[in-house]
């Protein structure tokens, strides 16, 4: 699955949806840095992406980026 959505992110890279799926798959398959990132694009173009912040929230607070996870938090979830 992640192999055909890496492709079909390549040849539709706005494809908000995909990019969405890709970083899903990739969440759940030991691949949170590469996730985090496309969450990060998410999150540029649609700052209200309820899954973008919430699987952000998450990776700061795994990272150990207190500070940025509580912000996030703050800022999506009231």
């Amino acid at each position: 699955a992640i192999t055909l959505l890496k492709k079909l992110s390549a040849k539709y890279p706005e494809d908000d949806l995909i990019a969405y799926n890709t970083a899903e798959i990739l969440w759940r398959n030991e691949g949170r840095v590469e996730a985090s990132a496309i969450y990060e694009s998410l999150r540029e173009k649609l700052p209200k992406h309820y899954m973008a912040n919430l699987r952000l929230t998450d990776w700061y607070y795994e990272q150990g980026n207190y500070k940025e996870a509580k912000n996030v938090r703050k800022r999506f979830f009231p």
